[in-house]
């Protein structure tokens, strides 16, 4: 695709959008129409905002390949006016690690925002908001590939420097206090995990009110650790808390209307009343096809969910519709080797299983434990997972030796992560002890 042909696909995607929040709305004003748009970006040099403005509407919407033309457009022309260590660069190269990141290409997201973050301390110094944004998503990233002990100090660092420039009260140094609470989630740390939340939320309430979306954002995430706890009354007064909220700012068809609507179904999934749930995954499910369309990752997602729930309450045909739905999706989105992609060849293999079809359900969890090993390497958790899941399978069709080797090598990569007394490490536990015994298995 040209930079052409994405400036205008950006220029109306997000004129079409009707979102008055949006970067490109100031643009609208000072254009008579597309065509003059696009013949100023393409003719004069240095629009580089322009063309990051369309690329925001563009990744907002799902098309994340036009959006990277114009995120590598911007950051070419920056580097041509500016050279290499300015901090309009340095932008330009975090925003194109945030689509690489979320297009699954981890290790070119990485550079970037390394680069970012190097250049930041150069030009501002260590305590500086800038800098503290490169850290916390490097910090991000660096979550996603399984390096906690790193990213715990950049967003440690993060939020003490946000801390330092701001003081408690400020909305980044909630942002970087729920950031670091989720990875010591991750870490099973729920105590200490339970405390930051709590504080990003007194916080926010305190800037915003009771109806900012992010409040719903922080009473989300409690939330989610309150059901992780055990404590699922009051886990679901704050998802319940969190959708009213966000119906009352954007009406019901937004997507983080559709998102609480979402976390409010899992939670009911785990109390049992799976018809109440079941009406929220479709809600959430409709809502964004309506805004999004068809292959949207987020509506994959929505499908995927939909389908876990319908397999539970022994829909099989439905849910093996919605999860090949989901993963044709995603792959259509993002190629064969995301980990979203992944997941979803994950969760069809499990049904497959359930349904009988062990030659089919082996060869989807080794693409799947493939594909993250490509992503991830080796050692990352979610690697670990699929070594499990397969083990299990591989139990079932009566090969012990490979189960054995498979459950050894997961249990070794989730101590490694989350030290000897995490959950996850009892499960796997009980999964190498049971090789021999009749009773089946569970994934971590």
């Amino acid at each position: 695709m040209s930079v052409r042909e994405a400036v205008t696909r950006g220029a109306r995607t997000l004129l079409d959008s009707q979102d008055e929040a949006l970067t490109f709305q100031r643009y609208r004003r000072d254009v008579d129409s597309f065509e003059h748009l696009v013949a100023v970006f393409t003719s004069v040099r240095g629009h580089a905002r322009l063309a990051t403005a369309c690329g925001h509407g563009l990744r907002q919407f799902g098309d994340l390949a036009a959006a990277r033309v114009l995120y590598e457009q911007a950051l070419a022309s920056d580097r041509e006016i500016y050279g290499d260590g300015h901090g309009a660069v340095a932008v330009d190269r975090n925003n194109l690690a945030v689509l690489l990141q979320q297009l699954g290409d981890l290790p070119a997201a990485r550079v970037l925002y390394e680069q970012a973050l190097a250049s930041g301390r150069d030009i501002y110094g260590d305590d500086h908001p800038e800098v503290a944004r490169y850290r916390n998503n490097l910090a991000l990233l660096l979550r996603q590939l399984g390096e906690l002990p790193a990213a715990r100090v950049l967003f440690e660092q993060a939020l003490a420097s946000d801390r330092k420039t701001y003081g408690d009260d400020h909305p980044d140094v909630a942002r970087c206090r729920n950031n670091l609470a989720l990875l010591l989630q991750q870490l099973g740390d729920l105590p200490a995990a339970r405390i930051l939340f709590e504080q990003a939320l007194t916080s926010n309430r305190k800037t915003y009110g009771d109806d900012h979306p992010d409040v719903a954002t922080c009473r989300s995430n409690l939330a989610l650790l309150l059901q992780q706890l055990g404590d699922l009354p009051a886990a679901r007064v704050l998802f319940e808390r969190a959708l009213e909220s966000s119906r009352k700012t954007y009406g019901d068809d937004h997507p983080d209307v559709a998102r609480d609507r979402n976390n409010l179904a899992l939670l009911l999934q785990d109390l049992g009343d799976l018809p109440a749930a079941r009406a929220l995954f479709e809600l959430a499910l409709a809502s964004n096809r309506k805004t999004f369309g068809d292959d949207h990752p987020d509506v994959a997602r929505n499908r995927n969910n939909l389908a876990l729930l319908l397999q539970q309450l022994g829909d099989l045909p439905a849910a093996r519709a919605l999860f090949e739905l989901a993963l044709a999706s995603n792959r259509k989105t993002y190629g064969d080797d995301h980990p979203d992609a992944a997941a979803y060849r994950n969760n069809l293999a499990l049904l497959l299983r359930d349904l009988g079809d062990l030659p089919a359900a082996r060869v989807l969890f080794e693409q799947a434990f493939a594909s993250d090993r490509k992503t991830y390497g080796d050692d990352h958790p979610t690697v670990a997972i699929r070594r499990n899941n397969l083990a299990s399978l591989l139990q079932d069709l009566g090969d012990l030796p490979a189960a054995r080797v498979l459950y050894e090598q997961a249990l070794a990569t989730f101590i490694a992560a989350y030290g000897p007394d995490h959950p996850t490490v009892a499960q796997v536990r009980r999964n190498l002890a049971a090789l021999n015994e009749p009773a089946p298995t569970s994934p971590p």
